[in-house]
C-alpha cells in the first residue's frame, strides 16, 4: 500500500514563500553573496582539511568566507548568465521537437549565446518572475489549495500578484544622460 507524500511544513514554507512572492528580488543579491561564501569556506574546509593548526585553519576559512563575500557580485550573473543559456538550449529544443526536427550543435551553441545575452539584458524582470514563482509554488505546496486545478489557478494567481507587487516596489532607474562625445 503506497504512502502519500508527506506534507510540506506550513510553518517553514508559508512564511518564507510570502518573503519570496513580495520581495524576494531586493534580498537576491544577498544571498547570492552568501552563497558564494559558503562556496568558498566548503572549497577551503576541502583544501584545508589536513591542516593541524587552528589558527591557521581558522583563518583560511575567514579569508575564503571574505573572498567568497567580494565575489558574490560576480557568481550571480554567471548563475543568471548559466540558466539563461541553458534555458536557450531548452527552448530551442523544443521548438525543433514541434517542427519535427532536431538541433544541431552550433543551433545548440547559437541558442546558448543568445539565451544568455537575453537573460543578462532582461536581468531584472526576470528575476522578479523567478522568486515570485518560487514563493507562490511554496505556498501552493504548503497546501493552501488542495485540488489540482486549483493548485494551478493559485500559482498562476500568486505568481502574478508578486510579480506586480515587486514590480512596484523597485526603483525606477534614472535616465541616462547622453555622453559627450570628443570633437
Amino acid at each position: 500500500m503506497e504512502q502519500p507524500a508527506a506534507p510540506a511544513p506550513w510553518f517553514l514554507f508559508v512564511p518564507f514563500g510570502l518573503f519570496l512572492l513580495l520581495i524576494g528580488y531586493r534580498y537576491v543579491r544577498f544571498s547570492s553573496k552568501l552563497g558564494s561564501a559558503l562556496i568558498a569556506i566548503f572549497l577551503a574546509m576541502t583544501a584545508g582539511q589536513h591542516l593541524q593548526n587552528g589558527w591557521a585553519a581558522a583563518a583560511l576559512l575567514a579569508a575564503a568566507a571574505i573572498a567568497g563575500w567580494l565575489l558574490g557580485n560576480a557568481y550571480y550573473y554567471v548563475n543568471i548568465t548559466f540558466v539563461g543559456a541553458v534555458m536557450g538550449v531548452i527552448g530551442m529544443f523544443a521548438a525543433a521537437l514541434a517542427a519535427g526536427g532536431t538541433i544541431e550543435w552550433s543551433s545548440a551553441l547559437a541558442s546558448a549565446v543568445l539565451g544568455a545575452m537575453l537573460t543578462v539584458r532582461f536581468e531584472r524582470p526576470l528575476v522578479v518572475l523567478g522568486t515570485s514563482m518560487a514563493g507562490a509554488s511554496m505556498l501552493v505546496q504548503s497546501g493552501l489549495a488542495d485540488p489540482a486545478w486549483g493548485a494551478g489557478v493559485a500559482f498562476v494567481a500568486l505568481t502574478l500578484l508578486g510579480c506586480l507587487f515587486q514590480a512596484r516596489r523597485l526603483k525606477r532607474l534614472p535616465p541616462r544622460r547622453p555622453v559627450p562625445r570628443d570633437p
